[in-house]
């Protein structure tokens, strides 16, 4: 069980991963040929929020790689040396399932201040006249409408199959 909640989290990151590397590439090319600052902005906050959403799914897969390895380890290593009751196991599973659902409730609480936010600042600089705040606030828009969907997905499906 442990090992397909892990290659499940493994997996998510992966999505992430793609999401940021696609936002990278996507700004860099975006911020050197924008010929507006709407477009300047916009490209170089998805050139931010690639380099951020890419690092922490970056971390997670190298974590929970680790993880998968430990638990291989120990079944080809049944009875060779002390292995965990399956009971201990479990538990400490039910923990880091419990923190990792938790982690993202807070993430969608976030997401939405994400899209809030950057509605306001799209608003505000369109009001204004100032169109680099404007796009600024349109891809913090875009990003946490990505963000709000994944982390819900992911919570709802972890509230579902592994939580008790």
């Amino acid at each position: 069980m442990a090992a397909k909640f892990y290659r499940f989290i493994h997996n998510s990151m992966g999505i992430l991963l793609g999401w940021g590397i696609l936002n990278i590439l996507a700004g860099l090319t975006g911020a050197v040929f924008a010929r507006s600052k709407f477009g300047r902005q916009f490209w170089l906050q998805c050139l931010g929020w690639g380099l951020v959403n890419s690092f922490i799914a970056g971390i997670s897969q190298n974590s929970y790689r680790k993880k998968l390895a430990r638990l291989a380890e120990t079944g080809e290593t049944a009875g060779e040396g002390e292995v965990p009751s399956h009971e201990v196991v479990w538990t400490s599973l039910e923990k880091e399932v419990r923190n990792i659902f938790l982690i993202l409730l807070v993430n969608v609480f976030l997401d939405l201040s994400y899209i809030l936010g950057g509605w306001w600042l799209r608003s505000s600089g369109k009001s204004k006249g100032n169109p680099g705040k404007a796009g600024m606030g349109t891809s913090i828009t875009g990003q946490g409408l990505f963000l709000f969907g994944f982390d819900g997905v992911l919570s709802f499906i972890i509230g579902r199959r592994w939580r008790s």
